[in-house]
C-alpha cells in the first residue's frame, strides 16, 4: 500500500485521525473500488481515498489455492507527530 501524501494544509492546520476505507480487491490484487466508511477531516479523507485506490496486494487465496476477490477495511492513520 501506498503511503498516504499528507495534505500540507491539513499538517500546518494540526489536523490528524484515522480515515477507514472499505476497498474491493479483486483477484489479482489490485483495488477494484473504495469507499470511506469512517471519516476524518476532508482533506484527509481525499489523501486517504487516492492511496487506498492506488494499492496493490497480495491476492487473497482459498483453502484450495484458487484466488478470489474480497472486500477489505484498510484503516489509514495520519499524525502530525510522524
Amino acid at each position: 500500500m501506498p503511503e498516504p501524501k499528507y495534505p500540507e494544509e491539513a499538517r500546518a492546520a494540526g489536523e490528524e485521525g484515522t480515515v477507514l476505507c472499505h476497498v474491493f480487491i479483486d483477484a489479482t490484487g489490485r483495488v477494484i473500488d473504495a469507499h470511506i466508511l469512517q471519516a476524518s477531516t476532508k482533506a484527509l479523507n481525499n489523501a486517504a481515498f487516492v492511496a487506498a485506490r492506488g494499492a496493490l496486494f497480495k491476492p487473497a487465496r482459498r483453502k484450495d489455492g484458487a484466488t478470489v476477490a474480497v472486500w477489505m477495511v484498510i484503516p489509514i492513520e495520519f499524525s502530525v507527530r510522524n
